[in-house]
């Protein structure tokens, strides 16, 4: 977008777009929100960061849905421009894009995968897990990603490990380039998954990276 516009500052991480509020309705939420509960939170004031939830305006039915998009942004008024006509103006704001929030997903050789998506696909019936947890470390030039699988008893529905392993790489769009930090381990007992300090429990998600 352009600077002159919309105050963008060089070596400024953030992206910005300008967004007509007659069309679309955007705010900054609380972060610790859940999707369930974005209804009926109050949005935090211009300049604020916090989690990202837009509805559509045009909408016929249920136009004031929020949906929780998974970013982190704050909003911020127009600065005053020759640029566009004032009576038109007055409908606009930015929208600060600050990255991705890191409770809804996580990011591996340039792409952000959304753990919803990776729930969907693990706990699938065909992949018949019981328990399954994601680190991400880091070696001296790369990330490492490793899913680490317990799986259940064996049935006509059941895909092979090789199958398995398959659909994974597919999924986090495996190649060559990066197979190398992509690995899958199926563990045999929960023992051999890693545990939260505080509960004990298994973590699905364990980022290592210093």
């Amino acid at each position: 977008m352009n600077p002159a516009v919309t105050g963008y500052r060089d070596g400024d991480d953030a992206a910005d777009f300008i967004f007509d509020t007659r069309d679309i309705m955007v705010k900054a939420l609380p972060r610790t929100i859940a999707e369930d509960s974005a209804g009926g939170v109050e949005p935090f004031q211009d300049g604020e960061v916090g989690a990202l939830a837009t509805a559509s305006l045009q909408r016929l039915r249920n136009s004031l849905i929020r949906y929780l998009t998974g970013d982190v942004s704050s909003l911020h008024l127009l600065p005053k421009t020759d640029f566009i006509d004032p009576e038109e103006a007055q409908h606009f704001k930015i929208l600060r894009m600050q990255g991705r929030d890191k409770r809804f997903s996580f990011d591996w050789q340039g792409e952000y995968f959304d753990f919803k998506a990776i729930r969907k696909l693990i706990q699938s019936d065909e992949f018949s897990v019981l328990q399954w947890q994601i680190i991400l470390s880091e070696t001296s030039t790369q990330h490492h990603l490793e899913v680490r699988l317990l799986r259940g008893q064996h049935d006509d529905r059941r895909l092979s490990d090789d199958d398995l392993v398959r659909k994974l790489r597919d999924f986090f769009n495996v190649d060559p380039d990066t197979e190398g930090y992509f690995q899958v381990t199926f563990v045999s007992g929960l023992q051999e998954f890693e545990r939260s300090k505080s509960g004990n429990k298994v973590m699905h998600y364990l980022d290592l990276k210093s």
